[in-house]
């Protein structure tokens, strides 16, 4: 259970969640009734491309023992495939690949938590990106290993609460005062 935490899919469904209903609003929409239908589409298309991920990594996680034995971690185990079946040209590719994909998510998670403690702390918005970015240049720097050593006990903590969110998401008819949920 605890490594299904560590891909902290539900942690980004709560905050991307947020920016991609701000971003449909920034582009003019503000019925209630389509930003909900285009939030369901874009939540689809990420849905289908994370299953498409997932059955992937599945797959080659099913035979690293004999490719990536004694593998540290995932990325280690990713790594000794890509270069095992691609050689050196697809390591450079996997590398091109994880670089964008922390970019994007780096640069969202910065602008909803920003934008969030923008509205609750008496920083503006920039100053918020800048400490944000610079706190996350550290951490980044710890290495992979250390980072989940030091993730899990906090994805343990706060994990659970947002699964139970999500699932009160759904339930949210159910209750008189829906603010709360």
């Amino acid at each position: 259970v605890i490594n299904g935490y560590l891909t902290m899919d539900t942690l980004g469904a709560l905050v991307f969640g947020i920016v991609i209903v701000n971003a449909i609003r920034s582009r003019g929409v503000e019925s209630p009734r389509l930003i909900t239908r285009y939030a369901i589409i874009a939540g689809l298309i990420a849905g289908v491309g994370l299953a498409l991920v997932y059955v992937s990594l599945f797959r080659l996680g099913s035979g690293s023992h004999a490719v990536a034995a004694g593998a540290s971690n995932g990325a280690a185990v990713l790594h000794a495939y890509v270069q095992h079946t691609f050689g050196s040209l697809g390591s450079g590719f996997l590398a091109v690949l994880i670089s964008l994909a922390c970019l994007v998510t780096a640069v969202g998670l910065t602008c909803a938590c920003a934008e969030y403690f923008a509205k609750v702390l008496p920083l503006s918005y920039r100053t918020l990106v800048i400490i944000l970015a610079v706190f996350s240049l550290l951490v980044s720097n710890l290495g992979l290993t250390r980072l989940i050593q030091f993730s899990i006990p906090v994805l343990t903590a706060i994990y659970p609460p947002c699964i139970v969110l999500v699932a009160l998401s759904f339930c949210k008819g159910l209750w008189q005062s829906q603010g709360r949920v």
